[in-house]
């Protein structure tokens, strides 16, 4: 008996990744008597063959668990591609929390630069509030930059690798405040998905970058719970951040003169 896919959609390529995955299932053989060594070898193809299955119906619907696994600019936006991204909601009380922190802790900053700044919600309520700041963001993902400058037409918004911090050529060497709003969690730090790599791996491969980070910022670098992962967790402690409320937002203190 084999796995049934599930109902059709009006998606032709949705519908043709299901198909995929349908016919790998149905090539993973059944437990029979045969040699060991002979069934090692079909589970290992079967596997192989449902392992490529499993990514092209990912790719096709845009699941953003790629994202953790290839943090890359044409994976991010494929995420974030039309009814790819019927799945993804960005947290509206995680959004206004940080609003609020930034604008309690640093009621006159003059500039602000949001790392991962997704489609621009947390620039455009900062643009809102403060008329005067300076608001820089900077996302993976052109199709995000797009969107965000859209949202927040005033904002300076550019393609920027958080991981990297590699920041576009006439931007200023620091701010008075930066921005870092679930995004951590995808930096293959130690070179491979945090989930893959051990806790002390990816906090001593980690160090650099909150060094580098905290250099960008004159006052505070502001990091959201990140829903409170263990990794990230691990790895704000280790960096000296600190917690403002438990399951709150984090905060560096920033070393740029």
């Amino acid at each position: 008996m084999t796995m049934r896919a599930r109902l059709a959609t009006a998606d032709p390529a949705v519908n043709a990744a299901d198909a995929l995955f349908q016919r790998a299932l149905d090539f993973v053989p059944a437990p029979s008597r045969r040699r060991p060594r002979r069934r090692r070898l079909w589970c290992a193809l079967g596997a192989a063959v449902l392992s490529v299955a499993v990514l092209a119906k990912a790719w096709v619907r845009g699941e953003v668990w790629l994202a953790y696994v290839f943090p890359t600019q044409t994976v991010w936006d494929r995420v974030h591609k039309g009814a790819a991204t019927a799945h993804w909601r960005e947290h509206g009380a995680t959004q206004a929390a940080l609003v609020a922190q930034i604008n309690q802790r640093h009621p006159a900053y003059a500039s602000l630069l949001d790392l991962g700044c997704s489609r621009g919600l947390i620039l455009a309520q900062l643009a809102a509030q403060n008329s005067k700041a300076a608001l820089y963001g900077g996302d993976i993902s052109p199709r995000m930059v797009r969107r965000a400058r859209r949202r927040c037409p005033r904002c300076f918004v550019e393609v920027v690798d958080a991981a990297a911090l590699a920041l576009p050529d006439g931007w200023p060497d620091s701010y008075d405040v930066v921005l870092v709003s679930d995004v951590l969690y995808y930096i293959p730090f130690a070179g491979v998905p945090q989930m893959v790599a051990s806790e002390n791996s990816n906090v001593a491969a980690s160090r650099p970058w909150f060094a580098a980070v905290s250099r960008l910022a004159r006052r505070e670098v502001v990091f959201s719970a990140h829903q409170n992962n263990p990794w990230v967790r691990a790895m704000l402690r280790a960096s000296g951040a600190r917690q403002l409320s438990p399951g709150g937002a984090w905060v560096l203190a920033g070393t740029a003169p």
